[in-house]
């Protein structure tokens, strides 16, 4: 018999994200230059979150976690806002100025390359998930959600279905990288409510 709860999370609620209708109208204005491969992922990874629904307390891994107001809320997708400016002063703050360090900066979900650092004569790779999608050749159709499973996890179904941007980092065999790397993500303040979906994908 099916858990009720899972029911009610699955349905779309007054105020609530509809998301099956967030994401096809994302595919039509922000994914439509994905690759085949891609663009089925994430077919696939809406789908399965269609099925799973959040998670409630009813499930054991999420038994001390209620994740009912995130459920309920309204959060904009936001793979389809227009990019954020930021002034470098902003990163002051951090106090990683003095450290010889690569950083790189992701604004509101997207790479920042005007506040961003990193090497540019190195066999390593470091910077935009994004970017690395389109450049051909690339191997990533056998990396991307290979770990990172969706099958049961609701929320990296979620994230699988909608991320735009996020790190790629790529350290080739017998490299050794000599300065750490800085990943710096920071979100602005909207009097909307935006929901990020950041993907990470580190070879090494």
């Amino acid at each position: 018999m099916g858990d009720p709860m899972i029911k009610v999370l699955r349905g779309h609620r007054d105020g609530a994200t509809d998301y099956p209708s967030e994401f096809h109208r994302l595919e039509q204005d922000c994914f439509e230059h994905d690759p085949p491969w891609l663009r089925s992922l994430r077919q696939d990874a809406i789908e399965r979150f269609g099925e799973l629904g959040f998670p409630t307390t009813r499930h054991e891994a999420w038994k001390y976690t209620n994740v009912s107001r995130i459920a309920k809320s309204s959060f904009v997708p936001a793979a389809g806002r227009a990019p954020t400016t930021l002034s470098p002063d902003v990163l002051e703050r951090h106090g990683l100025e003095a450290l010889p360090v690569f950083r790189l900066v992701f604004v509101d979900g997207r790479f920042t390359p005007e506040l961003s650092t990193s090497p540019t004569d190195s066999p390593a790779r470091l910077g935009s998930l994004a970017a690395a999608l389109v450049e051909p050749p690339s191997d990533l159709e056998y990396r991307l959600a290979r770990l990172a499973g969706y099958s049961q996890q609701p929320f990296v179904a979620l994230n699988t279905a909608f991320f735009s941007d996020g790190v790629f980092l790529h350290f080739p065999k017998g490299f050794v990288q000599q300065e750490p790397v800085h990943l710096l993500f920071i979100a602005t303040r909207s009097e909307e409510p935006f929901g990020y979906h950041p993907r990470n994908l580190i070879v090494l």
